[in-house]
Order: structure tokens, then sequence, then C-alpha cells
């Protein structure tokens, strides 16, 4: 009696499972139909089908991304230079100026502008990821019009885009229009960090704080040249792109003569001097001054003198032969010296 009863309970107890069974298979099914009823549905959960198109396309437009921003690093954090804005032009990439002479030319405003050109760089390529993902999966189908909105945040930089990936017709179809993609390179911060080292530059003209700029958490260096100008050369190793640090180039055009300070004329190199008796000899010393106040030059020698113009110019007599030196000096407005001593020899 007891095992018959028990028999009968499971027995129900199936019955009224399968009831349960077959009524939430009726309501996803009258869901489903009700929600189908549209010419194209919007659906955030995307079914298996559409799965692996929609992951290809995006690791394409991921793709695009990254180029966009690696092209960025090299031109000083932008995708298109700035008209208007000076750049420093090399043999790998020409940078733009983040400081010319006394002009401080970067803002925070133009962190937005170099997020739109990603946006557009990206949104202009749109149609080609579309297209080679249409090779891989004949299946697809995609929108005419695409929606491209860059975020330059601290840590990551975010491509947020609305552009239709779908699969099948009528009431039938599936798509999916908001795609997200993150690149984890700390664009925002770098660039406020370029910025504080510019700031840094504005206070210290004509020379580079070393130990200022080793207090970042990534690498900088710095290349001063001749024509007063600097690179400065960012390597993030807690940013990655194809498992490389992340290189971020900027520059600064710096002015010794506008920055009202007096620095001291400098002598170029003047060779050993060796004349013939009886023969005229001639030569013009030269100087830089970042003031351009060169005064005079002057010359100890015996056997000759100097023009104030650096003018060497003399024939040596037979009692100047042998083995001479003379101190030659170049003197500014301001009294400011540098000197040279110079071997002479006459034969």
């Amino acid at each position: 009696m007891k095992k018959r009863a028990q028999t009968t309970f499971f027995m129900l107890l199936g019955i009224y499972m399968l009831v349960v069974i077959a009524l939430f298979l009726s309501a996803v099914k009258e869901t489903t139909k009700s929600g189908l009823a549209a010419d194209e549905i919007e659906t955030v959960q995307l079914n298996f089908e559409l799965i692996p198109i929609n992951n290809f396309f995006e690791s394409c437009v991921k793709d695009i991304a990254e180029e966009a921003i690696v092209l960025a690093g090299f031109q000083g954090g932008f995708v298109e230079h700035i008209p208007g804005i000076p750049k420093l032009e090399t043999s790998f990439a020409d940078i733009q100026f983040w400081k010319f002479h006394e002009a401080k030319l970067y803002s925070q405003s133009l962190k937005n502008v170099a997020a739109n050109q990603i946006s557009e760089y990206v949104g202009n390529r749109v149609q080609s990821c579309a297209l080679s993902t249409k090779e891989k999966f004949p299946a697809a189908g995609f929108g005419d019009r695409s929606v491209v909105n860059t975020l330059i945040n601290r840590d990551d930089v975010a491509i947020n885009m609305n552009f239709d990936v779908k699969i099948g017709t009528g009431d039938k179809l599936v798509k999916n229009g908001m795609h997200r993609i993150k690149i984890p390179v700390r664009l925002g911060y770098i660039m406020d960090s370029a910025e504080k080292i510019i700031d840094r530059q504005i206070k210290d003209i004509d020379k580079i704080d070393l130990t200022y700029l080793s207090g970042f958490d990534f690498e900088v260096s710095s290349i001063m040249s001749d024509d007063e100008e600097v690179l400065f050369k960012i390597v993030d190793k807690k940013s990655s792109i194809d498992n490389e640090p992340y290189i971020f180039l900027f520059a600064e055009k710096y002015s010794l003569e506008t920055n009202g300070i007096d620095y001291h004329p400098r002598l170029d190199f003047i060779n050993d001097i060796k004349a013939k008796v009886g023969e005229k000899y001639s030569k013009k010393v030269s100087a830089r001054d970042v003031n351009n106040d060169i005064a005079r030059f002057t010359s100890s020698s015996d056997i000759f003198q100097i023009a104030e113009n650096g003018l060497i110019d003399f024939t040596p007599t037979a009692e100047s032969i042998g083995l001479h030196f003379a101190t030659i000096t170049v003197e500014d407005s301001k009294g400011f010296k540098d000197t040279q001593v110079v071997k002479i020899e006459v034969v």
C-alpha cells in the first residue's frame, strides 16, 4: 500500500512538471511572437549565430582604434595636425609643439579635439571592417551609417559606436547596434602628465629637470637640439598595444633670446694659426651670443691685431718666426666675456 502511494505521488509530480514546462514554453513562444512583429528587432541578447560575427567585427574596429592611438602618440597626441599650431618635423614623424617660445599651445580643450580625431579616424574605416566581416560571414548584414564617440579617460581610451551588425531578415532578424571597445592605454594620464612637464619647462626655460621627470611612473627622456627645440619621449609600460609599451612624443621650442636673461657670449673653436713670412694671412673668428649683443673681439698677440668684427689680417715678418701664443677675447655689451688661447706658428 505504501509503495503504491509513493508511485502515485511521483506520477502526479511528473504530470505537474510537464504542465509547468508546457506553460513556460507556451509563454516564451507567445513572447517571441509578439517581439518579432516589427521589421527590425532591437535585442540585447545576441543569438549564437550573431555572436562570432559581432566579435569579428569588433576585433577589426579595435585594430583600427589602436592604429589611431599609436599614430596620435607619435604626433604629439593628434591623429591630424591642428592648423595654426607649429610642428617639429623629424625623419619619422611631424610632432605637435606643446609650447612655442613663450606661448603654451596645449590646453585641456585640445584633449577633446584629440578624441574627436580618433572618432573620425575610426568612423571613416568602419565600412572596411564590415566588408572584411562580410567576406568571412556571408550571411552577415550591416547598417549604412555609424556614429562613433571616443572618450580619452585616465586609464583607457573608450570607443562607443552605433552601427548595426545583423543577421537574418524580416521576423527572424537579430542585430546588435551598440559596440563598446576599450583600449588599455592611459592616454588621459599621459597627456595630463605631459602638460605638467610643459608647465615645468615654462619655469626652467633652458634646462631639463631630470629629477622631476623621474617622479612619474613611466619613462621620460628628452633630446635638446641646437635650434632651441626639445623632443620629449614617454614610454609607458602600464599601457599596452600588441604587448608593446605605449610611446608618446611631444615637443617644445624655447627662445633664450626673449626670456629676459643676459647670457655670456661663446667663442667658436679657433684652430691653430700657421703663417708664412711675407705672406698675408686672414682668418675670421666667430662667436655666438643668445642676446645678439656681441660688442667686440680683442687679442693679446704682439704680432697681429684683431678687428672688432673678429677679422685677423696680418703679414708676418722675419722677426716673428717661431712659436707664439695669444688670448682671443669676445665681449658683449654687458661686459660678459669668453676667451680662448690660440697657438700661432710663423715659418
